[in-house]
């Protein structure tokens, strides 16, 4: 049996409302993940084109990626903000908070942009 689910949201600009993705996992995938790691996530602007997807992180711009492929643009903005928090970390700077997503609707300037919330797990790198 399943035992937990992971909510993916995106704010759709078009419909002006959210837009849920789930991904379920097992019981052991679970236990190994919840005690031991630390789960940061952002609200991030994505902007999915015809070359290529843009990653945008309005609290971090340091994380922002680009990549031709969408699934490898998520990975790399994952672990571009889990580089760029556990630097500043590493230099007792200031961790900016997450910005509620709601309030980034202003910066969706295309049709193809909508926001997304990454996370990422911190002990992971």
């Amino acid at each position: 049996t399943e035992l937990f689910c992971i909510i993916w949201l995106t704010f759709k600009k078009q419909t002006g409302g959210w837009e849920k993705t789930e991904f379920s996992s097992s019981p052991a995938f679970l236990e190994e993940k919840i005690v031991e790691h630390s789960l940061v996530t952002y609200p991030a602007i994505v902007e999915q084109g015809a070359q290529q997807t843009r990653v945008h992180f309005p609290d971090l711009p340091a994380a922002d990626v680009v990549d031709a492929d969408y699934y490898q643009a998520l990975m790399r903005a994952q672990l571009g903000l889990a580089i760029v928090i556990i630097d500043l970390e590493s230099h007792h700077e200031p961790v900016p908070a997450p910005s509620e997503p709601t309030t980034l609707a202003p910066l969706l300037n295309t049709p193809e942009a909508r926001i997304e919330l990454i996370t990422t797990d911190l002990d992971e790198y």
